[in-house]
């Protein structure tokens, strides 16, 4: 009897331990694959200023790159936003992806005025790069981890 409940109690602990860590492995793949859809929207989003500061693309297909951008952030947003958590740390991984998030939405937002007005395009194209760099850096490191 006591064998049993020992075997039903490792078995149980093994459970867990597996359910504990296929749950960190989807919370990594999942903002993975949303820091994924942010590093091609705000790539996306600078490439397309960067040709219309050279004027190598009209103002009509630099908006419909930034359009899309939009779309896609949205859908990365919403990606993120549906994760369940369990704790305070993934919490916080969330959070910090879902800021991310929020801080290219408003540069693309920022870059469809600044194009709509014809304003210059050097300072917002700035923010995109450096938003990409770390969309960039992120996406490493939750692949690095994804990898061990």
């Amino acid at each position: 009897m006591r064998r049993r409940k020992r075997t039903a109690a490792a078995g149980l602990a093994g459970l867990l331990l597996v359910g504990a860590l296929t749950g960190c492995s989807s919370l990594g793949s999942q903002l993975q694959s949303s820091l994924t859809e942010t590093t091609s929207a705000v790539r996306t989003a600078e490439l397309g200023l960067s040709l219309r500061a050279d004027d190598r693309a009209t103002t009509a297909v630099t908006s419909t790159a930034l359009t899309d951008a939009l779309d896609e952030l949205t859908s990365a947003a919403n990606s993120v936003t549906e994760i369940e958590t369990s704790g305070s740390a993934e919490s916080d991984k969330r959070e910090q992806v879902l800021d991310l998030i929020r801080r290219s939405t408003d540069a693309v937002n920022r870059a469809r005025t600044a194009l709509t007005a014809g304003g210059s395009l050097a300072s917002v194209t700035s923010d995109l790069a450096d938003l990409g760099d770390e969309a960039d850096s992120r996406l490493t490191q939750y692949q690095r981890k994804q990898a061990q």
